[in-house]
């Protein structure tokens, strides 16, 4: 065991990663709401401990902040519990060593260091995730003997889920086609495994492209009837319904349901409130005393269920005057009951019309998982904001100019002026980093918008039906229900689709005036959860058509420059398709053509990818302006361009850039004498291959590794013609 004073490591927030053991504190958690029976009723619960994987922090962890918020995995100690309605099997977990036991051999967890985790008999459960808050501690958490998995690890478990999601979407599947008549699945609007992440997660938060297929995505469609409340449900033109005036309870759910008494930074208020413990997890939870996750999920309602009604109580009472006087005037008639001031309350529609929800607006101090998804009461004000925001559609265009000018490169410059880029309707997926005010460009992984189906690719096994309508458009081939953006009334095009498997990256100019959201169209999470949940359909058949043609043609499949890749590398196909693995049978060659014609090296040297690094790669990501609100001034629906006229642009001004790259490189190299610049051409080749293979060695990422050595040995046999390349160039050189 680790000498404490030798190797003590103490942090204000705890390491994502890590094993912990936790305990819910609902009395911390209602204390602040000052409501007696809420505090009685907190007191009353019996929390037990349970063992617990930190997935991911939510937000940048600061010194001296009161929690932390996390999303979990809880851990098991059996296998998963079967769903047959979702399709979901005993088999979908993973065994974390030293346990071994798994129907199907899958591949164990191991935490780091191994000896450390003290349980024999624990298991992760697919579409098992919880988000939590983290109380901290004055004297901070000690990792000393802290059990965590590595990146390799994650990554691992990343891809069972993959596996266990793209299964069970194909078994729904199957299960619904076998249906004598096609109807929506009887799936349990709240089956155990999500009813707390439906509960008390919040949409704005809520990240839906964790693993495989998330808690959220799997059951979006099932939960959609009992999270789209009809509010008009609750108010009656003629009075109360019997069930209100017979329960009490239903009009606090009914209140509740408006989402009057929250807003997108005070939700954070439900996530359940815990303490945590990091090392020496068997002094605080023996292995025969870890409870199911389910007991968990079960504990975490309950609190949500007192916060909310406190919440309710709370409002009540604050409003009971005011309402008094507009229901009944100057009578003195008064409510004898709290029962009966909440049916009132809930027939008087004055509340929704005094305290409509927020629409939520960018803040410096949000994750960049943030969504800003427009509510059904959108509220058309000045919408101000330094960076755009995730999940609005806009319109772009590129500024090759821009992207050459720092190069001081005149041939670049004529490029990029004689390049006409059109406009073109994207979808703002994620914003890359962290956005801070003052920033020249922010990055973003965008979906180009196409008015037409998808263009076919057989041997990829795409078809034209992969894609999604946006409404008012409700064409597809196989009836495919389109997105509906909010507010519904401001998105102007009737022809617009979606394509599966098409994206890209870019950086949005920064502007001085900000970006104007007052008009934004949007997409909420839900309809976002339904994108996700198509594209999880879509990519099942693409793998079966593909594996067909495959069979049926004879050919082998290589894989193809997708659009991530012209977005983000830029490599041209024919560079991306040759492979570091034939350098011995293709060094002669290349080295002919580095000796022969510059051209041909400059492609050569440019597909090593030696000019550029991990972190500096943002120079070949397109730059672009982009306008967010009123789209049809920006851009008229006849004149919207295919998204493959746009990776057609990045991918030429992506080579204009590295060009220049590359001149400026041989410039810089070509003074002095041919041994001089020889020495500088293998010490900064070798440098920069140095390290990026360090960069890839300390992320522990095997394959990547043992690419770049292969990729060095292939460097030194150019480095050799380049130099000769070079000394061919100079007059009065001894090789001329």
């Amino acid at each position: 065991m680790a000498d404490p004073e030798t190797s003590s490591k103490i942090v204000y927030s705890p390491s994502p990663g890590s094993y912990a053991v936790i305990r819910l504190n609902p009395v911390a958690m209602v204390e602040p709401l000052g409501d007696y029976q809420a505090l009685l009723q907190a007191r009353s619960m019996r929390p037990k401990l349970y063992l617990v994987c930190l997935y991911l922090e939510l937000a940048l962890p600061w010194p001296d902040q009161p929690w932390y918020k996390f999303d979990v995995q809880p851990i098991a100690t059996s296998l998963r519990p079967g769903d047959k309605a979702r399709c979901i099997s005993s088999e979908m977990c993973i065994p974390v060593f030293p346990n071994t036991n798994h129907p199907n051999g899958r591949e164990l967890l191991r935490p780091q260091p191994e000896s450390l985790f003290p349980y024999d008999n624990c298991y992760h459960w697919f579409d098992m995730k919880a988000r939590i808050r983290i109380r901290a501690r004055p004297e901070e958490f000690d990792e000393t003997n802290a059990v965590a998995l590595s990146v390799r690890s994650r990554m691992q478990m990343s891809r069972s889920w993959d596996e266990d999601g793209l299964r069970m979407s194909a078994d729904q599947r199957a299960l619904q086609a076998a249906r004598e008549s096609p109807r929506q699945l009887d799936v349990d609007p709240n089956p155990p495994s999500c009813l707390s992440l439906q509960t008390y997660t919040t949409p704005e938060t809520h990240d839906i492209h964790d693993e495989g297929v998330p808690c959220g995505r799997a059951d979006a469609s099932a939960s959609r009837d009992s999270e789209d409340v009809d509010h008009s449900s609750f108010i009656s033109e003629s009075g109360p319904t019997t069930a209100s005036e017979a329960n009490p309870t239903r009009s606090i759910e009914a209140i509740n349901a408006m989402g009057i008494f929250t807003s997108p930074d005070d939700d954070a208020d439900l996530l359940p409130l815990v303490d945590l413990w990091i090392s020496e997890l068997a002094d605080h939870l023996k292995q025969e005393d870890i409870p199911s996750p389910l007991e968990m999920f079960a504990e975490f309602d309950e609190i949500v269920r007192i916060v909310a009604e406190a919440r309710v109580r709370s409002y009540i009472a604050m409003t009971a005057p005011a309402l008094s006087a507009t229901q009944h005037g100057d009578s003195d008639e008064s409510c004898d009951t709290t029962a009966e001031l909440q049916r009132k309350l809930v027939e008087n529609n004055s509340v929704g019309r005094t305290t409509p929800p927020l629409v939520p607006r960018r803040h410096i101090n949000e994750p960049n998982t943030t969504r800003r998804p427009p509510t059904s009461t959108f509220n058309l004000r000045d919408n101000i904001t330094f960076c755009p925001s995730p999940g609005s559609y806009a319109v772009i265009r590129l500024d090759p100019v821009a992207m050459v000018q720092r190069f001081d490169d005149p041939q670049a410059l004529l490029q990029a002026q004689a390049m006409r880029p059109k406009s073109y309707l994207v979808y703002l997926v994620w914003d890359l980093a962290l956005p801070f005010p003052d920033q020249p460009w922010y990055a973003f992984e965008i979906q180009p918008i196409a008015p037409s189906l998808r263009s076919e690719d057989k041997a990829q096994g795409i078809t034209f039906d992969m894609c999604t309508p946006i409404f008012p458009n409700t064409h597809h081939p196989t009836g495919r229900e389109p997105l509906r953006p909010e507010p519904e009334g401001l998105f102007p095009y009737d022809n617009c689709y979606h394509w599966f498997n098409a994206k890209a990256c870019v950086r949005v100019l920064a502007r001085p005036e900000s970006f104007d959201e007052t008009s934004a169209v949007a997409l909420d999470i839900r309809t976002d959860i339904r994108m996700m949940r198509h594209w999880e359909e879509d990519g099942a058949r693409m793998f079966d058509n593909r594996a067909r043609f495959q069979s049926e043609s004879g050919v082998e499949h290589r894989s193809p420059v997708n659009s991530e890749t012209l977005a983000g590398a830029h490599i041209s196909p024919e560079r991306e398709n040759t492979s570091c693995t034939d350098s011995a049978s293709t060094s002669e060659s290349h080295g002919g053509r580095l000796e022969g014609t510059s051209t041909h090296s400059l492609e050569d040297v440019a597909a090593m990818g030696i000019f550029s690094g991990p972190d500096a790669d943002m120079e070949v990501v397109p730059l672009v302006d982009l306008w967010i609100s009123e789209l049809q001034d920006h851009l008229k629906q006849e004149d919207i361009p295919s998204p493959l006229e746009m990776y057609a642009e990045f991918e030429h001004i992506a080579k204009i850039v590295q060009d220049a790259r590359i001149r400026s490189y041989a410039a810089m190299t070509a003074a002095g004498s041919p041994e001089s610049r020889s020495s500088v051409i293998s010490n900064d080749l070798e440098g920069s291959l140095n390290a990026t293979h360090d960069y890839y060695d300390s992320s522990g990422l095997r394959s990547v590794r043992l690419t770049w050595r292969r990729l060095r040995a292939q460097a030194k046999q150019i480095v050799s013609r380049l130099k000769r390349a070079l000394s061919l160039q100079v007059p009065g050189s001894p090789a001329s």
